[in-house]
Order: structure tokens, then C-alpha cells, then sequence
């Protein structure tokens, strides 16, 4: 068995021959203008060099914050398209990208510099960018889910709010309807009491008509309280509460998650296609989605909450798809 020193040589002398065999492809997959992009990360002219702001990742939900990772991310997407196709012909593994990406996050601007050969340097910060295109992807989709699941909890905390107001609404229904059963009992009663009473014809009937009268009066306005309890029944059924919960945080969640949105990119064969183009006409349109964006991804309760007249309710129908 190989000694432990007999181990790491073996293994250094692995690793450089790696690195010698990605250098080499390197010196002919990439051209002056990728080669002057990796040099600008390192460039310290202006202060801190683009490099080493990349390196921070800020998890907070403040919209400064996000807006802070939202260039970051742009910036660097536009890097990881840049070199696409270098990634795909230089093949390096997920463990090769991780270990050199979290050297380059590890190490100062002065480590990376001491690299002899340019292609050294550029290899280790591929691999930094790389990895960073998908680790703030996730970072990103991360405080996206967070944001909306946190308006979705409040449009279903309004939602209960809403149901404990319909139940003492319910209530009090049913008590104006026991009351106005309990008041024909008493109205029969009262009139078999005129009937039977030894007043004149023309007395018991004048007597008669003023309880009918009084009757109707609070018939009606039992009838008026259900018909009004009926109509919230139906908003219920169709979960006006919950939509309009969802419309109302709509312009909030709007500012932290639609900036987000934008610099997110989705794989298109494993996505939803209804919900992909949707995505991508959001884009495209930077938010300004016209009067009849895509709503193949809305089914049912969902599509018939947005729809307005002629035109649909842009704000809740982000709100949708967000979610």
C-alpha cells in the first residue's frame, strides 16, 4: 500500500496533468474578446475588482438586496452565455467546477494573479462562473418561492378572516329566520284571537289588516337579510376572497419578485409549456404583458377570477403566475 505521501503526489501530479490537458484546450477554444472579459473580473482600476463582488451572494428579502442580486445574476448570465460553448467542449464534471469555483471564492485577487500561464487563471474562473450561473439561480428561485408563498399565506389568513365574518353573518341569518317563524306563530295566534274575540266585524277586520300590514313589514326585511346572505354564498363558491387577497399584495410582491423573474432562465423541455410561454412573454415584454397575454396555464377557478369585461385583471393575473 502506498504511503500517504506516496498518495498526494499521485494525486498532484493527476490534477496537473487535469489542469495542463483544460489549459491546452483552453489556449484554442477561446478568442481575444472572451479573453478580455475574464481579464475585466480581475481589473482593480475602479476599486474592488468585479471578480471578488461576485463572490458575495446577500439571502436577504429586502428589496435592495434583491435588487443587488438581480445584477449580479444579469451579469453574470451574460458571462455563462458568453462562454456556452467553451463549458460544452471544455466537459468539466460538477465536482471539477465546485472544487475550482470554491478556490477562486477562497482565495484573493493576489493568489489568482500569481498564475503563471493565462489559461491557468482563466480555467479556475470558468469554473467560478460556472458555478455561480447556477448557484444563484437556485439563490434567486430560493427568495422567489419565499416571497410568494408568503403572499399566498396572507391571501389564505384573509380567506379565514372572511369565513369567520361569514359565519356570524350565517348566524344572524338563521336567527332573523327562527324569528320570523316564531312571529307567524305569533300572527295566527293573534288573528285567531280576533276572530274569536266578541268585537264587531268591521273592528276585527280593521284589527286584522294592521297585523298583516306589521307582518309584511318584517317578512320583507327578513327576506332582504337572506337574499343579502345568499349573494355572499356565491362570492364564497367561486373564492372571491381569496383572489381578492391575492390581487390586493399582487403590486407588492410585483417589486420583489418581477425583477427576479426576469433574469430567471428555465429549462424548456422539462417546464410546463403553457406556463413556460407565459414566463418567457413576461420577459420578453419586460412586465408589460398588453390586454391578452398567454393564459393556457390558468385552469378553471384561476382563469375565471382574471377575467374583466373585454380584458383581463393584469395585476391578479401576475399574482397567478408568479405563483
Amino acid at each position: 500500500m502506498p504511503s500517504y505521501f506516496e498518495l498526494v503526489a499521485l494525486i498532484t501530479a493527476r490534477f496537473n496533468e487535469f489542469e495542463r490537458r483544460k489549459c491546452d484546450q483552453l489556449a484554442a477554444l477561446l478568442n481575444p474578446y472572451q479573453k478580455e472579459l475574464l481579464d475585466g473580473l480581475l481589473d482593480t482600476d475602479s476599486g474592488e475588482s468585479p471578480l471578488s463582488r461576485l463572490k458575495r451572494i446577500n439571502q436577504s428579502l429586502q428589496p435592495q438586496a434583491i435588487a443587488e442580486n438581480v445584477t449580479a445574476t444579469r451579469t453574470i448570465g451574460e458571462l455563462f452565455f458568453n462562454f456556452e460553448a467553451v463549458f460544452k467542449k471544455l466537459d468539466l464534471s460538477d465536482q471539477a467546477v465546485e472544487y475550482l469555483s470554491t478556490w477562486v471564492k477562497k482565495a484573493g485577487l493576489f493568489q489568482i494573479g500569481q498564475f503563471v500561464e493565462n489559461e491557468k487563471r482563466y480555467l479556475y474562473v470558468l469554473a467560478f462562473i460556472r458555478h455561480q450561473f447556477y448557484l444563484r439561480q437556485d439563490s434567486l428561485m430560493d427568495g422567489f418561492i419565499k416571497s410568494v408563498r408568503f403572499n399566498e399565506n396572507k391571501a389564505k389568513a384573509a380567506v379565514r378572516v372572511h369565513e369567520q365574518q361569514h359565519k356570524i353573518e350565517m348566524m344572524a341569518a338563521l336567527k332573523a329566520l327562527t324569528a320570523s317563524h316564531q312571529t307567524l306563530q305569533q300572527f295566527v295566534d293573534q288573528v285567531t284571537a280576533i276572530v274569536q274575540s266578541g268585537q264587531p266585524e268591521s273592528q276585527k277586520l280593521k284589527c286584522i289588516q294592521e297585523l298583516i300590514d306589521l307582518h309584511n313589514q318584517r317578512r320583507n326585511k327578513g327576506d332582504l337579510s337572506l337574499s343579502e346572505h345568499e349573494l355572499r354564498l356565491n362570492a364564497d363558491a367561486k373564492n372571491q376572497a381569496y383572489y381578492d387577497a391575492l390581487d390586493a399584495g399582487s403590486l407588492k410582491l410585483q417589486r420583489r419578485v418581477a425583477p427576479v423573474l426576469k433574469v430567471l432562465h428555465f429549462d424548456k423541455a422539462s417546464s410546463s409549456l403553457p406556463l413556460y410561454q407565459a414566463i418567457e412573454h413576461f420577459k420578453q415584454t419586460d412586465g408589460h404583458l398588453g390586454h391578452s397575454p398567454p393564459t393556457e396555464f390558468l385552469e378553471g377557478a384561476d382563469k375565471d377570477a382574471i377575467a374583466d369585461a373585454s380584458s383581463i385583471k393584469i395585476s391578479l393575473y401576475k399574482a397567478l403566475l408568479f405563483r
